[in-house]
């Protein structure tokens, strides 16, 4: 079995386990396993060879030679946890399909990457660039966006929703509310949501579904709500409300939330695509802006109310913190709307980053593609930051493994170490395009190597 194991790859095997559901903590555990181990094999009094340490002593203790032992990697599918492969597995050779730039055998030095630096065409890199999907301006920028100079500048709503749980593409809004900057209620309505409600959603806003007198209603700490619309319907007396409201002023709109950008923003336009009313919702002009954004560069000014050592940043936190008392009916749509227009005229507002609906969609779409790259990279023996990084590069498992397969080693270290365009090569400073760290892209490039040789055992 043992044997059969060696055969499987430990990348694949992971994204089914992922596919299949298995818990984080589950899947990091067994990952762990698969990667950063390693170990030699003894037959005799000879131990095999390694980077470290090419044989064991002739006077080494048997307790001496365990503690030696742990040296041969086991990330490649090349030898099982299980136990050690009976035979050192080749190593290749720098760089394997041009034969520039020979080194010791298996191991990449900084010396290589200078040497690549100053050698490699232009042709070479942009063909291995094409190969790896990889991007030269790391997509949309973040803050891509507006400027607000001065708050005063555009009208502002302020916003916050309830809704059947924390999933900001297949989720639906239960309760959506919005309040002016000097905290009016303007604008609160419940809609009935298409599936269930997650019983820790209820818990936190007390809504749920029920059967009264036949009928299937909402309720709300047990209490039967009226005049609840439909989803859709809900959805176009928003935009209604926000048409109406930027018409009584000359001034942009500017709809503000909480955890916006990475909440209910998202979720906000996930739920008017999939009834259709996006176009509507972009007619109104508005921009979006995170109020968090607005807290933290407050802390940065001299008129903050907020010293140094106050860390928090939820609204709850906050309202808090500025008026000594917490919010009436947190968790209830409409109250924390009127709470965060309290928190709002509060603090100083200047140079807060808004961005266009547009331009939040594009960094939509650009987290999910990262998202998705991120998903076929589990498999490598890097942490979960540096796979990130090499996610936002623009690569994933399958065109970093073409790469490897036309250009080796010298074309993995291209994507990873050189800048990400071709006229940065000679300019002092330039960053790489994911890391210039020689343990990390030996571990990268060594996995790649016994992912190859697996598949060419595998074809034989």
């Amino acid at each position: 079995m043992s044997k059969a194991f060696e055969t499987v790859s430990p990348a694949l095997l992971l994204l089914k386990l992922e596919a299949y559901g298995m818990t984080k903590n589950s899947f990091h555990l067994l990952r762990s396993y698969f990667f950063n181990r390693k170990n030699r094999t003894r037959i005799g009094n000879s131990w095999e060879s390694s980077e470290k340490e090419n044989k064991r002593p002739i006077n080494a203790t048997k307790s001496e030679s365990r503690k030696r032992g742990n040296e041969h990697d086991l990330s490649s599918g090349v030898g099982s946890i299980a136990g050690p492969s009976n035979s050192k597995a080749p190593r290749n050779t720098l760089w394997n399909h041009t034969g520039e730039g020979r080194q010791e055998e298996g191991i990449i030095k900084r010396e290589q990457i200078v040497h690549l630096r100053e050698t490699i065409t232009e042709e070479d890199f942009l063909r291995y660039k094409e190969l790896s999907g990889a991007t030269s301006e790391m997509d949309v920028e973040e803050n891509e966006g507006e400027r607000l100079t001065e708050w005063d500048d555009y009208t502002s709503v302020m916003f916050d929703t309830e809704t059947t749980g924390l999933d900001t593409s297949n989720d639906d809004i239960i309760q959506l509310a919005c309040a002016s900057e000097n905290g009016d209620n303007l604008h609160s309505r419940y809609m009935f949501p298409r599936g269930s409600i997650d019983l820790g959603a209820t818990r936190v806003h007390g809504i749920s579904k029920a059967f009264i007198d036949g009928s299937r209603v909402l309720v709300k700490d047990g209490r039967p709500l009226a005049d609840v619309a439909s989803q859709k319907d809900g959805l176009r007396e928003f935009i209604a409300f926000l048409k109406m409201h930027q018409s009584q002023s000359p001034k942009r709109l500017c709809l503000v939330a909480h955890y916006g950008d990475s909440f209910d923003f998202r979720l906000l336009i996930n739920c008017l695509k999939r009834h259709n009313l996006m176009n509507e919702f972009i007619s109104t002009g508005s921009v979006l802006l995170d109020s968090v954004k607005v807290v933290r560069a407050s802390k940065k000014q001299e008129k903050s109310p907020f010293d140094s050592s106050f860390k928090k940043e939820s609204l709850s936190a906050l309202h808090g913190h500025l008026f000594g008392v917490p919010i009436d009916r947190p968790h209830d749509a409409q109250a924390d709307a009127c709470a965060l227009s309290k928190v709002l005229m509060k603090i100083p507002k200047n140079m807060s980053t808004s961005v266009t609906i547009n331009n939040f969609m594009k960094q939509m779409k650009h987290s999910q593609e990262v998202k998705n790259r991120k998903f076929t990279l589990w498999g490598l023996p890097v942490s979960l930051f540096m796979i990130e990084k090499i996610a936002k590069s623009g690569m994933d498992f399958n065109k970093m493994r073409s790469v490897y397969k036309e250009g080796g080693e010298r074309g993995l270290l291209t994507l990873l170490a050189l800048p990400p365009q071709y006229s940065q090569l000679n300019v002092k400073g330039s960053k790489p395009r994911v890391t210039e760290t020689i343990r990390i892209i030996n571990e990268i490039v060594s996995f790649f190597h016994m992912a190859a040789m697996s598949d060419k055992n595998s074809a034989t």
